[in-house]
């Protein structure tokens, strides 16, 4: 395990934890599960636990992360059953006494997002250092895991690209909750719009002729402003303002109050900028094939992302 004590918890959340080791240990595991599981590979978190005791400086700033989220979201599993105790006479209040009370519903609440937030900005820490060139280095096992090898199979292959063409500030947490709609596109308009063999070419990047980089681009920008207008009209729970969109994890996932979503003229404006943008990419896409192939005929199909709009397609 990552961690192996009540002190070793006391690092990574400054409140007293009064409590044995073995109450919250099951929570623990269970966080650590998730982790290799979901977002850095079962192999990567076998070998963190190998080195747990021992670590060089790279390892040991990883563990630093993986640590701060696995305590901080094993305590949040854990406060529905530390502030209660069940057994054959009932259940009770842990704790309580003549001068101790129960804390109130809202001190929970506020308290859980906190533990929350804090969690998932830890994740969101953990996974950018893992994509450093010498993190990446130093651990084979997540560089070739499944969950970041899904990553590669695409144009855009990570946060801080897909920044470059709509700002999500290098957030891999968004990337990874926008990639579903992001891989949709890509495999279901776009390489049947370029073709097998040029957008095989075009994934490589390698040895590109300059319009097949102008396309590469072209295609990018075109994936990235799709992906943010699809995802603003299915309402992902996301914060969004002038300075660009991020995926609210803790709401999306746990259904907190402590969020305010954008209004509905907000989604609807960006949606239809990112549209709009989208749209002229895809023109430029068809100029630059155009250029490529003057045998191609443009056609005039409806918008992949707003139905019943004419514009120029593939």
């Amino acid at each position: 395990m990552l961690l192996k004590s009540t002190e070793e918890i006391r690092e990574y959340i400054k409140y007293n934890l009064n409590f044995d080791f073995n109450q919250i240990e099951p929570y623990l595991v269970d966080v650590e599960y998730e982790l290799g599981r979901k977002w850095i590979g079962e192999e990567m978190l076998e070998r963190l636990n190998e080195v747990v005791n021992n670590p060089n400086e790279i390892q040991a700033q990883t563990l630093v992360f993986a640590r701060r989220y696995v305590a901080r979201m094993a305590a949040v599993a854990w406060l529905p059953f530390g502030e209660v105790q069940f057994g054959n006479d009932g259940i009770t209040t842990v704790g309580k006494g003549e001068y101790r009370t129960a804390a109130y519903d809202a001190q929970i609440a506020r308290l859980t997002q906190s533990l929350e937030s804090s969690a998932y900005k830890a994740l969101e820490q953990l996974l950018s250092w893992l994509e450093k060139p010498a993190t990446l280095m130093a651990f084979t096992e997540y560089s070739s895991s499944e969950q970041r090898v899904e990553n590669r199979r695409y144009l855009i292959k990570n946060a801080v690209e897909f920044s470059k063409y709509y700002q999500i500030f290098g957030e891999e947490l968004t990337f990874q909750a926008l990639r579903p709609t992001m891989a949709a596109i890509e495999t279901l308009k776009i390489a049947s719009m370029l073709g097998d063999e040029l957008y095989q070419e075009l994934k490589m990047g390698t040895e590109l002729s300059e319009l097949q980089k102008k396309l590469l681009e072209a295609t990018k920008w075109f994936l990235a402003y799709s992906t943010i207008a699809s995802v603003l009209e299915l309402e992902m729970n996301v914060e969004l303002n002038a300075g660009g969109l991020r995926v609210n994890f803790s709401t999306q996932f746990q259904n907190t109050k402590y969020y305010t979503p954008p209004s509905d003229a907000q989604r609807s404006s960006a949606q239809q900028a990112a549209t709009r943008r989208a749209e002229s990419m895809l023109a430029e896409m068809s100029s630059i094939l155009q250029e490529m192939n003057p045998t191609t005929e443009t056609v005039v199909v409806g918008s992949p992302i707003v139905e019943g709009k004419s514009i120029i397609s593939l």
